[in-house]
């Protein structure tokens, strides 16, 4: 008896013993807190790369990943054989805040990937889905796509005080308002210094046209030292910035400018980067028809990046604020051609509101029964749309006893 219970437990032993790493159910996280000890480890445990997960406590979609992305097993079990993972809270810790400012984190989740001497190769930004995640490590791990910034000196640099009052803990982090930052800018000597161009990156929204037009004006030393990416993102930020003061004032000239910025200088599709500023300029405007007619234009010359939550963001506007037929039908036009069983219901309910705002109201209890489906389905509250499909129904019978049903 003693033998047989002995020989059980040496078999769990060897089967534990014997089970991969990478087989381990749950996504193998570095105990290390320190960056040079996470790279150590790395090197120690022949790793290619350290997969850093910078998030904060506060952020809602870094918890979806851990639960829905992280957790599943091809993730995790890739993840285990090529990394040596890390997750450093990037306000709450000193080595999260150095991490923080050297490659302007203020997004989160953000993901970087590093080799094992500590440079970054790789940048992820926002929620993804397995799918969507497994795409972009296949990317990543590609050295034909990883960075190449040598303006990015090895290891934590010193940075000007300004800066660093914006990464500080949350009841002691500050932002420069403009006279403190026109103060520091003109101690700037060079604009391509690592801890200048983060500082220039961070108060983006600070800098005026001639200040912009020095950083393109050496917009080839930029790309070359800090990459493609980080430069259009600068250009698309200022822009936005722009854009919206753009908005609240009517200034159709700042406008242009911002929407000229954006095509004359961005790195990766510049004109349809620039129909897309100028969009959201004009729903902000609320100019619908103008709209309509720009949309229109990304249906004929940019389909493949449609999504659905892209125009359901402007259709809902127009169903909400536009009384126009002609932009009422195009913006029905663009949801017929997107909704099918995948989609989520609440494009399907704007879809059926639309329907129902321009009276076309069999097509419309059909899209909000399949929209109140789907929300029950997604455990989503669909009390707004039962009464929507109330109200066409009723709309359906009034026609009827009118001698006609519209459609």
């Amino acid at each position: 008896m003693i033998h047989t219970k002995f020989a059980a437990l040496w078999a769990s032993v060897l089967m534990v013993l014997c089970t991969p790493l990478n087989s381990f159910a749950q996504l193998m996280v570095s105990e290390q807190t320190e960056w040079q000890a996470i790279l150590n480890e790395a090197k120690a445990n022949h790793k290619s790369y350290v997969f850093l997960d910078a998030y904060t406590d506060w952020c809602g979609w870094c918890k979806v990943m851990d639960q829905k992305t992280f957790s599943d097993s091809s993730v995790f079990n890739r993840m285990n054989t090529v990394f040596v993972t890390a997750k450093i809270e990037m306000e709450k810790t000193e080595t999260g805040r150095m991490i923080a400012m050297k490659y302007g984190i203020n997004s989160f989740p953000t993901f970087l990937i590093f080799n094992t001497d500590g440079r970054l190769v790789y940048k992820l930004v926002g929620y993804h889905t397995i799918p969507r995640f497994q795409e972009a490590l296949t990317k990543a791990l590609n050295p034909e796509n990883q960075f190449k910034k040598p303006g990015y000196a090895d290891g934590f640099i010193s940075y000007p005080t300004i800066y660093k009052q914006a990464f500080a803990e949350k009841n002691k982090r500050a932002f420069a308002d403009s006279a403190a930052f026109e103060a520091w800018y003109a101690t700037v000597t060079n604009l391509a210094d690592e801890a200048t161009w983060r500082t220039i990156n961070r108060y983006y929204y600070l800098l005026d046209y001639d200040k912009t037009r020095m950083i393109t004006s050496q917009k080839d030393v930029f790309i070359q030292l800090f990459g493609a990416d980080e430069f259009d993102k600068l250009m698309g930020d200022i822009a936005s910035s722009w854009i919206r003061q753009a908005s609240k004032f009517k200034n159709d000239t700042l406008a242009d400018l911002a929407i000229s910025l954006v095509q004359y200088n961005f790195t990766e599709e510049p004109e349809r980067m620039a129909l897309m500023y100028r969009i959201h300029y004009l729903n902000e405007c609320e100019r619908w028809k103008e709209l309509a007619y720009a949309i229109e234009e990304v249906f004929h010359s940019y389909d493949k990046y449609i999504t659905d939550d892209y125009l359901n963001t402007y259709a809902w506007n127009i169903y909400e604020k536009c009384t126009d037929p002609e932009v009422l039908n195009l913006a029905v036009g663009w949801l017929h051609l997107t909704v099918n069983s995948e989609t989520s219901w609440h494009v399907w309910d704007t879809y059926a509101c639309l329907l129902f705002k321009t009276e076309q109201f069999n097509k419309a209890e059909k899209a909000a029964q399949t929209a109140i489906k789907m929300g029950k389905a997604e455990d989503k509250n669909v009390t707004a749309t039962e009464t929507l499909l109330k109200n066409i129904q009723e709309a359906q019978k009034a026609g009827q006893k009118g001698g006609a049903t519209r459609e």
